[in-house]
């Protein structure tokens, strides 16, 4: 079942329905919650992907609310071919204080998943991103907003 959704959601409901619940659940505040610090190697691997123009990249903050991470970062490229630079300069150079899990998508580049088990990159192709709006499922957790190669998290 979806985090988003209340418990009193039943098996028959709708996609859609469930999908207006999840957007009107976005629009609401969010919770204020105390900020988080990023360990040093997931700070030097977001550093390399906005090295390389990793556009509108967010870290999410999940511990509490997912079992399998810690941190979940979402970014995209504009095509296929920054997509793959992205993914590529993440996984030439991040060290071996974020040991590598499992890696999905290098063959088509429209959604990379780098799982570095405390750490997922999820690296989409723009209009993949916008289509699946994964964001949306952790709405409610801490997260880190950076805008640009050149600007702090905000």
């Amino acid at each position: 079942m979806c985090p988003l959704l209340p418990s009193s959601f039943q098996q028959g409901v709708s996609l859609n329905e469930k999908m207006k619940y999840n957007r009107e659940t976005l629009k609401r505040p969010m919770n204020k919650q105390k900020p988080f610090e990023l360990p040093e190697p997931l700070q030097r691997a977001i550093h390399k992907a906005l090295e390389k123009d990793a556009q509108e990249l967010v870290v999410f903050y999940v511990e509490n609310a997912c079992a399998y991470t810690r941190y979940i970062v979402i970014c995209h490229g504009h095509v296929e071919a920054h997509v793959k630079a992205i993914a590529e300069h993440i996984l030439e150079t991040v060290g071996p204080d974020l040991p590598l899990h499992h890696v999905e998508g290098l063959r088509y580049l429209r959604w990379v998943i780098l799982d570095y088990f405390d750490v997922i990159f999820h690296i989409f192709r723009k209009d993949v991103r916008e289509y699946y709006e994964i964001e949306t499922m952790w709405a409610n957790v801490p997260v880190i907003h950076y805008t640009s190669s050149k600007s702090e998290p905000s």
